[in-house]
């Protein structure tokens, strides 16, 4: 078993897989190295490979979830440059509009780096073992700390939180984060202005 976008494990699994004659060999869309603990779908299959000795049904690896990614490593909010749509009542200002990226951002950072426990630029960011998100002043860039508690669905692989933001390179406010599709929707208030925005993670 491996992801399709793991640039060592799948040339080598094919391989071994042929030394087999009912070896078989599983690829799984949008995942990375560490295949096999990347979802249900790869533990479905593995359990039904452990009692039946045959993968059965394979076709969820075909199913790609979303890829999260960002559209660089910013330093601070002004340099975020994900794309960021206004939505229906939306009065935001340009900063605001980076600022949810950031956050959203921030989020995504902790979901793909469960194991460090700390935030790119300073703070606490935690994915517990249920999927839940844990951020204590977690910084993807140096002038915005993120604090609040958001959950990664393994089913769908898409995030949702309530976070406080704070920090020079913001006005105080909360925002709430939603999927829609693969990517996140930001509603909330800072400094007292309605935000309500499409967050694009995929780049």
């Amino acid at each position: 078993m491996g992801g399709d976008l793991d640039g060592a494990v799948p040339s080598v699994a094919r391989a071994y897989a042929r030394q087999f004659p009912a070896g078989s060999y599983v690829e799984l869309a949008n995942v990375g190295h560490g295949a096999a603990f990347s979802g249900p779908c790869a533990m479905s299959i593995l359990r039904t490979f452990v009692t039946r000795l045959a993968p059965g049904d394979v076709a969820c690896a075909r199913r790609a979830g979303p890829v999260f990614g960002y559209s660089r490593f910013p330093l601070r909010v002004r340099d975020v440059r994900t794309r960021v749509r206004r939505l229906a009542g939306d009065r935001s200002r340009p900063r605001d509009r980076r600022v949810a990226a950031a956050a959203a951002e921030t989020l995504d950072d902790t979901a793909m780096h469960p194991s460090s426990g700390h935030g790119l630029r300073g703070g606490r960011c935690v994915l517990t073992p249920v999927k839940v998100l844990r951020l204590s002043r977690c910084q993807f860039v140096e002038d915005l700390a993120v604090s609040g508690t958001g959950r990664l669905n393994p089913d769908t692989n898409t995030l949702s939180a309530r976070l406080r933001l704070s920090g020079p390179g913001t006005a105080r406010g909360a925002l709430r984060l939603r999927p829609r599709g693969a990517n996140l929707v930001a509603t909330g208030k800072l400094a007292n202005r309605r935000v309500h925005l499409l967050v694009a993670l995929r780049h």
